[in-house]
């Protein structure tokens, strides 16, 4: 029977991550860096009260009781998106864009419209009615400051022969009757998508440039917020990756700021979808590097990096290798010319754990940087010579500090306190290995358990997926992530939660990523695990008693 006490302990663990430091105490930092990046500051909550700590890595010192008040700028117009410099801010109004410098205020387009509008992506993810919780007419606009703050990219949006459908708020805020909302989205299947038409804008001048391409698919994402399109590091250029509606070629561009001439820099065409990164949604790995661009694959059956000329885009070296997958590219040392990195696979018991590493641009030279079993979690420095480091696993807490890329720890910052988590009667979820349903394929899970776990009793078990081949369900470190926080909840209340990622799913190899949509994100491994998880169960629990199972999504 559930009690008051699994209730209450439920809602705590519900509230988790919108209530920092009630249950933990020390388990994330996040550097505000100071001084031009040579100093951090960051903030510990313990219940209501709050602790400021300063950190200056070169010496080596971490200074508790700091007031951060003059480093914490007065928040500005959260429509407007400033230049580097400060001098200029670019807003949305309506369908065009306008820049302000003070008091003055001038148009940067003024012949936006319903559905071919400026400095926004595709109604389907504008997050429109969560922006009117807020009381907000939309999200800042989509745009991307050159660094020497002279020129904005943007896109022009092209929504005109998108499918319209409507979405129906029966509650409206000011308490009136219902209201439909009108947006573009696109089913699958459908001959038209949004399109993006990426533009450059001299702010002075009040010049616009157009690239001289046809239009980018976009079906999601604005390619500037996803961080598909940038400048280059002299202002003078923007790249921008391009793919067809297949998926199954992948293009990094070069737009002269100037003219808006468009030249293919490197190309690659596979049987399957190309990406920058295995996430869909990760944060495409690939970088100019002065005269040469490290580009993301899984042509070799892993996710690894490879090294191109930028003017002839002639493949020049494979600078990572092995079966294991980058993650993330942490930071690219021209000087010396080094690469640092995560990295899955290099963890025997728990392939999804990362793996800090460093190599030469021209392949030789790797080291494992945090050489441990643990996962990790990185922030690099603002000048990339040193990274805070949060390292953990499911069932360990997390210790963070900051190292250089030697490994070596500088400095000593936090140790999580979890005495108030194991109080609510949460207990840590264990890791498991099953086969998967082709009874070859090592799969990974987490298993909870019900506070006050008793072994010989019978529990209903909640099979807690998410069957996207985008994301992982399972997170390796301590924080069970987005797509976990209702595991620890449910388990409260009485269920044996289970959680895993099947073949379909990133973080592995290519062959394992492949799969179908309908597929479900490898429901039938899951049904695999479950069977397995039984028959495991079975042998140390009393005869007669055994598993229920509860599907949930």
């Amino acid at each position: 029977m559930i009690t008051d006490a699994d209730y209450q302990a439920a809602e705590q663990l519900l509230r988790r991550p919108a209530a920092p430091g009630e249950l933990i105490v020390g388990d994330k930092v996040r550097p505000q860096w100071i001084e031009d990046g040579r100093r951090f500051w960051y903030q510990v909550r313990d219940g209501a009260d709050r602790r400021f700590v300063v950190v200056d890595p070169a010496a080596g010192t971490r200074t508790p009781d700091f007031d951060p008040m003059p480093f914490i700028a007065a928040p500005g117009n959260p429509l407007e998106v400033s230049s580097p410099d400060g001098k200029v801010a670019v807003s949305r109004r309506g369908h065009d864009l306008w820049a302000r410098s003070g008091d003055r205020e001038w148009a940067l387009t003024t012949d936006g419209v319903e559905g071919h509008g400026y400095g926004y992506g595709p109604d389907a993810m504008s997050y429109g009615t969560l922006m009117r919780k807020f009381g907000l007419p939309h999200m800042p606009p989509a745009l991307a400051w050159s660094p020497d703050s002279s020129k904005v990219l943007a896109h022009r949006t092209d929504q005109r022969n998108v499918r319209k459908t409507y979405l129906l708020e029966s509650r409206p805020a000011d308490g009136g009757a219902p209201v439909t909302h009108l947006q573009h989205y696109a089913y699958p299947g459908d001959e038209h998508m949004p399109l993006a038409e990426l533009v450059v804008f001299d702010v002075e001048a009040g010049t616009m440039v157009r690239a001289d391409c046809d239009p980018l698919l976009m079906p999601e994402f604005s390619p500037i917020m996803a961080g598909w399109a940038w400048w280059s590091d002299d202002s003078s250029a923007v790249y921008f990756l391009s793919r067809p509606r297949d998926q199954h070629t992948l293009t990094l561009n070069r737009m002269d700021a100037l003219t808006g001439e468009v030249r293919v820099v490197v190309s690659e065409t596979g049987t399957g979808r190309v990406g920058p990164n295995q996430l869909i949604y990760g944060a495409p790995l690939v970088r100019v590097v002065a005269d040469q661009v490290l580009w993301f694959s899984q042509r070799d059956g892993w996710g690894h990096l490879y090294l191109y000329d930028l003017h002839t885009g002639e493949l020049l070296s494979q600078v990572t290798t092995g079966q294991w997958l980058v993650r993330e590219i942490l930071h690219v040392n021209e000087t010396d010319r080094l690469v640092s990195f995560t990295a899955s696979g290099l963890v025997a018991d728990d392939p999804y754990r990362r793996t800090v590493c460093q190599v030469g641009l021209d392949g030789t030279g790797f080291r494992i940087v945090t050489d441990d079993e643990l996962d990790h979690v990185v922030t690099v420095s603002p000048d990339g010579s040193c990274f805070v480091d949060s390292a953990s696993t499911v069932d360990t807490p997390p210790v963070t500090t900051v190292r250089s890329w030697t490994g070596e720890v500088l400095v000593s910052l936090e140790q999580a306190d979890i005495s108030r988590l194991q109080a609510t009667g949460w207990t840590a979820p264990e890791r498991f290995r099953v086969k998967a349903a082709d009874g070859e394929t090592d799969i990974y899970g987490v298993l909870y358990k019900p506070r006050g776990f008793d072994p010989a009793a019978r529990y209903p078990v909640v099979d807690s997926v998410y069957p996207g081949p985008q994301v992982n369900r399972v997170e390796p470190c301590f924080d069970p992530g987005g797509m976990g926080m209702d595991a620890e909840p449910l388990a409260a209340l009485g269920f044996v939660v289970v959680a895993l990622d099947g073949r379909g799913t990133p973080g592995r190899s290519a062959a394992f990523l492949d799969g179908e949509l309908a597929d479900a994100g490898g429901l039938a491994d899951h049904v695999a695990a479950l069977e397995q998880l039984s028959r495991r169960w079975s042998s140390w629990r009393r005869p007669g008693r055994g598993w229920t199972w509860v599907a949930s999504a």
